[in-house]
């Protein structure tokens, strides 16, 4: 007697292989290219990670200004405001310079990231 209920089996894939096989590929491929252009690559993943901080550190900067101007602006028109925006302001902006490397006053308090000495680290 037939109840109207049909059972679908799905049956599931491996991925285990697919996966060893991309590790394994990444491997073979730093066993050769590493020897040959193992230097130029350092500077060159050094330089594209040093652009993205950089644009990540510029993106902090605008959006923590554009939030302490408005808790100012807000300070002056509502007389109340919200610590936590001022705050979270703030710690945009720190971010935003200690990435970038740009010095930032706020209110006469000088942000500035800390210096290392130059030269290769």
């Amino acid at each position: 007697m037939a109840s109207g209920k049909e059972i679908i089996i799905i049956k599931k894939e491996k991925k285990g292989n697919k996966s060893f096989g991309i590790f394994l590929l990444i491997i073979l491929f730093l066993l050769l290219i590493a020897p040959i252009a193992g230097g130029y690559v350092c500077y060159q993943t050094g330089s594209i990670f040093r652009l993205i901080f950089t644009k990540l550190g510029t993106f902090c900067l605008i959006i923590g200004s554009a939030n302490l101007f408005f808790c100012i602006l807000w300070i002056i028109f509502r007389g109340k405001f919200s610590i936590k925006t001022l705050i979270a302001g703030v710690v945009l902006v720190w971010v935003g310079v200690f990435l970038t490397g740009i010095p930032f006053d706020f209110f006469g308090i000088s942000i500035q990231p800390p210096y290392s000495p130059p030269g290769y680290h």
